[in-house]
């Protein structure tokens, strides 16, 4: 083999070799249908994460002017690239927000008559990995935030949530757990959670995640564990007592509702 030969023969080596390695950055593997995948790209960036700052997303939302047009509002936050997120409208206006980067997220809201922009706020959103499990999974799929801290954790069988369906908020810690019974699927038991991991209210659901309602006797807790307030559902809505407490444990109001309307009489 002459030189030049040999030469072409080390560069196309050079090329397979290099594509054989080639791998996604671990932020697009969160969206990964492997759950090793996602697993390994959570373990690198809780060690390589750093998030952005709010001075700087300041600047921007400084430079938007109250009475500009949506178009002229989306002109200057297109160099940024803002994903669209959910919207609403009621009253004569509409709110859209747009998620800037990883964790922050600008609600921009605009008068129907004129898609003039008259208020907006910049807040902290931690972008969540979701990706759906495949047909007829089973086992445990986990989920994660940008940073790599689980976003939600879940056990299905054979396509189905069963058992345990965990969310967690942007640091890693569970801010709700659904509770699925494995005898009836249309039980569910909600538990949310301070920060600090207690209690902050606990009820059922009855249903499925086409039409579900709420259920039995809702609870609301103080963060100390004391009940902020308790309410009673049926499948025709609120039945019973609402009932609001103080923190000293004193009763704040008190309404009878019936069929999910405050009973006046």
């Amino acid at each position: 083999m002459n030189v030049r030969a040999g030469c072409r023969l080390l560069a196309v080596l050079s090329i397979f070799g290099t594509a054989t390695t080639l791998h996604a950055a671990p932020a697009d593997d969160l969206g990964s249908p492997s759950q090793e995948t996602r697993d390994a790209a959570s373990r690198t960036l809780r060690e390589t994460y750093r998030p952005s700052s709010r001075e700087h997303w300041d600047r921007v939302v400084a430079g938007l002017h109250m009475g500009d047009r949506k178009e002229q509002i989306l002109a200057q936050l297109e160099p940024y690239h803002p994903k669209p997120g959910f919207s609403m409208a009621g009253g004569g206006a509409y709110s859209e927000n747009y998620q800037l980067d990883d964790l922050w997220s600008l609600r921009c809201d605009y008068a129907q008559k004129d898609d003039r922009l008259f208020s907006c706020e910049l807040s902290r959103f931690a972008r969540r990995g979701w990706v759906d499990p495949p047909k007829r999974f089973t086992g445990a799929w986990v989920t994660y935030f940008a940073n790599g801290q689980k976003s939600s954790e879940r056990e299905y069988a054979d396509g189905q949530v069963v058992g345990d369906d965990i969310s967690f908020d942007e640091e890693g810690r569970r801010i709700m757990m659904q509770r699925h019974d494995p005898d009836d699927n249309t039980h569910i038991e909600e538990t949310g959670y301070y920060p600090s991991g207690r209690i902050s209210r606990h009820g059922e659901y009855r249903g499925t995640n086409h039409r579900s309602y709420s259920t039995g006797t809702w609870k609301e807790y103080y963060e100390d564990g004391r009940v902020k307030s308790e309410r009673t559902f049926e499948d025709t809505g609120m039945n019973g007592t609402f009932t609001e407490y103080n923190e000293n444990g004193s009763v704040k109001s008190r309404k009878v509702y019936k069929d999910g309307i405050v009973n006046t009489r």
